[in-house]
């Protein structure tokens, strides 16, 4: 199922859509692509956590601890687009929810986020982020600055402060220096 999200207000984006009308390609052509772009940045923010964690999502997904840290740092962002005067939002319905409810989600006690979310859980037990794909194959840099790190730019740029955010970004900065190390 393969999607691309197109900015409506582009002069091409309406020609790229005409282009790829005949390919299995779907088109989004979203009135607020900010909204979408700052959603789709929200959900990568669980990269950094996967690829720290050193275990595979559904796993790490399962353990509270982890769940949390995620939450933060989706919360810290939220703060900073909430300061831009932005309301992220999805292309695409399947992440409309997810969009919305994910730090909560990420906050429910374990017994109800086990029987609402552990069958999804259970069958990304051996899937890896993109992030934590790339520190595992040593291919480096990660997009470690376009996730966490564009929070902290936008959270020191709008006065948010995002402690989590840059706690994360230094942890994966330096797993990169390692993985440098042993090419």
């Amino acid at each position: 199922d393969a999607f691309l999200v197109l900015d409506s207000r582009s002069p091409s984006a309406s020609k790229v859509a005409e282009l790829l009308s005949a390919t299995p390609v779907r088109i989004f052509l979203p009135e607020d692509f900010a909204a979408v772009q700052h959603g789709k940045l929200l959900l990568n923010l669980l990269n950094a956590v996967n690829a720290m964690s050193g275990i595979p999502l559904g796993v790490m997904l399962m353990d509270a601890s982890y769940r949390l840290v995620v939450a933060a740092s989706m919360s810290e962002a939220k703060a900073v687009f909430k300061a831009m005067g932005i309301t992220p939002r999805a292309a695409r319905a399947p992440e409309k929810l997810l969009v919305r409810f994910f730090v909560t989600l990420m906050r429910l006690p374990q017994v109800l986020f086990e029987a609402l979310l552990g069958p999804m859980c259970k069958a990304r037990e051996h899937a890896l982020t993109s992030m934590a794909q790339d520190l595992n194959a040593r291919k480096v840099p990660t997009e470690v600055d376009y996730f966490n790190g564009e929070i902290v730019r936008l959270g020191k740029r709008w006065g948010v402060p995002t402690p989590v955010n840059e706690r994360l970004l230094a942890m994966v900065r330096e797993a990169e220096a390692q993985r440098r190390e042993l090419i």
